[in-house]
């Protein structure tokens, strides 16, 4: 009886002792951008530096209710950058089950905000934006993405933005990014 005790014990000891395994790392990052690479269009001058063009990264999360991407910049503030003084455009797409995801917003040079979000062709509904000094975060009903299936598989990532004569693309490449993100992966963009 003993024997059996003291193996019981040492059964117990190792599971007690053994290594949880750690849960996948977030996914963060899905496009990186370099700091002040927002340029003006050679035929029209030197460089400047463009801060609300500036695109640092972006990121999506996809939860059992929402869809969230998020657009970091060097500054939301247009009105300190003279460069945005035509208006300005903020885009950031995806693409799912071999359709592109596009979320945009624009502000006209007479401060009028425009706001879209389509899957394709199909205007996505109850989507919702919150601006803050330095991101533009779009929130929609997961419902909306029709295509969003779980396990998806979301790839493709691209923002870019532009106004009168400059704008940034991120990657720099102008294709997207080779990062992918599988539907309900843990992500540095919290969704519900």
């Amino acid at each position: 009886m003993r024997s059996r005790t003291v193996l019981l014990s040492a059964a117990t000891a190792l599971l007690v002792a053994a290594p949880t395994v750690a849960s996948a790392a977030p996914v963060c990052k899905l496009v990186e951008d370099p700091a002040d690479d927002a340029a003006l269009n050679p035929a029209l001058g030197p460089v400047l530096k463009a801060r609300a063009l500036d695109i640092r990264s972006m990121d999506v999360a996809t939860g059992k209710t929402t869809v969230v991407v998020v657009l970091r910049l060097a500054s939301t503030k247009i009105a300190d950058d003279p460069m945005t003084m035509q208006g300005v455009e903020w885009h950031a797409s995806f693409t799912l089950a071999g359709e592109t995801v596009r979320f945009s917003r624009k502000i006209t040079n007479a401060g009028a905000v425009t706001d879209t979000a389509k899957a394709g062709e199909t205007a996505l509904s109850g989507v919702k934006v919150t601006v803050t000094g330095d991101s533009i975060t779009w929130t929609t009903p997961r419902s909306s993405l029709r295509k969003l299936k779980k396990k998806a598989t979301l790839s493709g990532f691209f923002a870019d933005t532009t106004t009168n004569g400059a704008f940034d693309l991120a990657p720099n490449t102008g294709y997207g990014s080779t990062r992918t993100y599988t539907d309900r992966a843990a992500s540095c963009v919290k969704a519900k």
